[in-house]
Formats: C-alpha cells, sequence, structure tokens
C-alpha cells in the first residue's frame, strides 16, 4: 500500500491544501490527513486525529502511523511539479528526507552555540517531504517520547534540527525537490526561480522575505503544475 500523509492543524491551512494534494495527485492512492478540523477535507482522505498542543512536533510523532505501508509525507507549503513515481521509487524500504542542496554543507556548524538558541543546531534537512514503510522509523519516535522535554527544549527551532541530529535518514535525490524561496543547488540558488524540471517545490521561508508572493509561482506553473 502506498499513503500520502499530511498533517493539518490551527488555521494556517485550509482544507483545500489538503483536497490540493490529493487532486494533484489524481487521487490513485491511500490519503490520509493527521488534523485537528477534518471539515472540507475531501471524504476519500482519511482523517486521524492529532494533538495540537505539539505543533510541528506532530512531524515527529506522525511516525506512529505504522498500517500505513509505505508513506509519503507531505507539507501543505509545496507544490507537485509532476509525477512523484521518482519519489516512491527512491524511498522504498527506507527512511527518506529532503537534504537541502542549496546551503552550504558548513552551514548547520558554523552557527550552533549562538547566544540566540534559535540559532543553534542548524541542520541540513528539510521534512517538508519524508518516507518511511511500516514500522521503520518507530525508533525514531520512541527516542523522541523517552524525553521529549528535553528534545524540544534543545531543538527548539524545530523537528528538522531533531531529525539532523538525531536520526538516520536516506536523502532524496537531487534534482527532484526545491526550495522556490532559497535555490535548488548552492550553485544554482537564485530565490523565486520556478524550476519546472523538479518533482516538487518547497514554498517555505517567504515570511523570510516581506512582500514576497506565492502568486508568483502560481502564475508561472500553473499549466504544469501536477502533470
Amino acid at each position: 500500500m502506498q499513503t500520502i500523509l499530511t498533517i493539518k492543524y490551527g488555521n494556517k491551512f485550509s482544507a483545500d491544501s489538503v483536497n490540493d494534494i490529493y487532486e494533484k495527485t489524481n487521487g490513485k492512492y491511500n490519503y490520509v490527513c493527521l488534523t485537528d478540523d477534518p471539515t472540507d477535507i475531501d471524504p476519500a482522505i482519511e482523517t486521524r486525529p492529532l494533538d495540537p498542543e505539539y505543533g510541528h512536533w506532530n512531524k515527529v510523532l506522525m511516525l506512529q502511523q505504522t498500517d500505513l505501508g509505505h508513506v509519503l509525507y507531505f507539507d501543505l507549503d509545496i507544490n507537485i511539479q509532476k509525477s512523484i513515481d521518482i519519489l516512491w521509487k527512491s524511498s522504498y524500504n527506507s527512511n527518506t528526507i529532503v537534504y537541502t542542496h542549496w546551503k552550504d554543507k558548513n552551514f548547520p556548524t558554523e552557527r550552533v552555540y549562538n547566544q540566540d538558541i534559535k540559532l543553534n543546531y542548524l541542520g541540513n534537512y528539510n521534512s517538508s517531504v519524508l518516507s518511511w514503510t511500516g514500522r521503520s522509523a518507530i525508533n525514531i519516535v520512541e527516542k523522541f517520547l523517552k524525553d521529549e522535554d528535553y528534545y524540544m527544549t534543545k531543538y527548539v527551532g524545530g523537528d528538522d534540527r531533531f531529525f539532523w541530529h538525531e536520526c538516520d535518514f536516506k536523502h532524496f535525490p537531487e534534482q527532484l525537490i526545491y526550495s522556490y524561496v532559497y535555490g535548488a543547488t548552492k550553485e544554482d540558488n537564485q530565490s523565486f526561480k520556478y524550476r519546472p524540471e523538479y518533482t516538487v517545490a518547497l514554498l517555505n521561508g517567504q515570511e523570510q522575505f516581506p512582500g514576497a508572493d506565492v502568486k508568483y509561482y502560481d502564475a508561472l506553473s500553473l499549466h504544469k503544475v501536477g502533470k
């Protein structure tokens, strides 16, 4: 079984964002959304409850979903640009995450132990797309729950930092997933550039650029998205 998993809590995203991923993948997989409000989510998508108090740490807890076969998780601020078959193939039978090829490889170690705790323990993972199969990632959840307060305090910047410093993941191949805001590789790091040859565009990070508007991406890519 192949399952596409999403998470929706609070009011940052609407049900439309969940339904959009269903539509762009042609509804041909099993679909599950972990949410605190299933209102208006397409009935073809199974909804399961989550604890909104955990916030983004639900991306660690979601690895407890062990009955979904081969899982591809997508953040809601991504855009699927073409067939995701290669994502299934490249993550088969392994815990797989996005490596941020657009960052300098020394990025995590150059800024640790800064007086600003939010700059500590940086990493080169992005969990906007993540995959596991069955119980393959259950040890990650068990590790987190064993001392969750410690990990949430140490990696206050987010779950990506926990994954980078505490877990082992295979990486999705380069040239499949890029950041619309930060670029694709260290050499090709032009911001706000539409790259149609990639499978998935990550749209996060726009809050770092006041005035940035994802509608510009939509205008460029609308005729190709999901094809």
